[in-house]
């Protein structure tokens, strides 16, 4: 048998039911806009879906953050008093 090393997993395991609302948008099983099972729980969407649906961060488009440095950078020279 030959096993593959993927750097992603080929699916999104969904750990509860996920459903569609009428705009295409994921929502929870008691949103009372849902209208189509996505998945239920237990079940895969394949990768490149789960990405396009945000369920999962997309790595080619990934942001990347300064744990160590959570607070956003700003200015810390106050402007000189001109006259």
């Amino acid at each position: 048998m030959i096993q593959r090393n993927s750097p992603r997993p080929v699916g999104y395991a969904a750990d509860r039911r996920l459903y569609l609302d009428k705009t295409g948008a994921v929502v929870e099983a008691d949103d009372p806009a849902r209208v189509e099972l996505l998945a239920p729980a237990g079940g895969t969407i394949p990768m490149p879906r789960a990405v396009a649906l945000g369920l999962v961060p997309d790595e080619n488009n990934a942001v990347e953050t300064d744990d160590k440095d959570p607070k956003p950078k700003t200015a810390t020279k106050t402007p000189q008093n001109t006259k």
